[in-house]
């Protein structure tokens, strides 16, 4: 489902040092200060076809085989790289700065060492832009709460101009912790890029909304900055 325009909630905050775009109307609930967010799609997660694949391209579920898996991961290196290569110019120009670094949300896994969905970016020509900047310190980062203390940079971040990819935007709190860590660190977070925003319809607005929205076909020209 698109974001569209006219769904766009821009919800300044004047503690923040950024504005706030989601995806849609009594959705974009702010949480914390942060950069623009730029999501793909809305999808939900018994009804979207793109929720499948963001959950399944990186499950290690013994049922899913290893070429489903990288089924998956090329759709969404595919979705991803043509979104990217249309809407930069949009991301760059609402930010007032240019990207030259691609940060993926750390994963919330101790035990890998890099996000599966930095995998699938090097599958696009994005790839040379890819770097970890940040590294888990231990310091819980949950669902609800935004912890900048929950990374650190690796090596000097100063002057870097970041974009943030993500796989999927529930809350936003993990997002909002990566770029206050990077901000903290020196760097100019350009915005952040969800592949996917869960709408959650356990209230009844929201499955109003999700109703409306998924009525309307996803078209890849069509951003919620424009």
């Amino acid at each position: 489902m698109p974001a569209g325009r006219c769904a766009t909630a821009h919800v300044p905050r004047p503690d923040a040092p950024f504005a706030l775009h989601s995806a849609g109307g009594s959705d974009a609930t702010p949480t914390s200060g942060f950069a623009d967010i730029v999501p793909i799609s809305l999808v939900h997660t018994s009804e979207s076809q793109l929720y499948a694949s963001l959950r399944d391209y990186k499950s290690e579920s013994p049922y899913i085989t290893d070429r489903v898996r990288a089924e998956h991961a090329l759709l969404l290196a595919a979705t991803l790289q043509r979104f990217l290569r249309i809407h930069r110019p949009h991301i760059e120009e609402a930010a007032g700065v240019a990207w030259g670094t691609i940060q993926v949300v750390p994963s919330t896994r101790p035990e890998r060492a890099e996000h599966p969905l930095e995998a699938v970016i090097r599958r696009t020509i994005f790839r040379d832009e890819l770097a970890q900047l940040l590294t888990r310190t231990g310091e819980p980062s949950g669902h609800n709460e935004p912890n900048p203390a929950a990374f650190a940079p690796v090596g000097d971040v100063q002057r870097r101009r970041v974009l943030i990819v993500d796989d999927t935007f529930t809350t936003g709190a993990r997002v909002q912790s990566v770029a206050a860590a990077l901000m903290n660190a020196g760097a100019t977070v350009v915005a952040a890029v969800p592949i996917g925003r869960v709408i959650d319809t356990n209230r009844p607005e929201k499955e109003e909304f999700w109703r409306a929205r998924r009525a309307i076909a996803f078209d890849f020209d069509t951003c919620c900055l424009e």
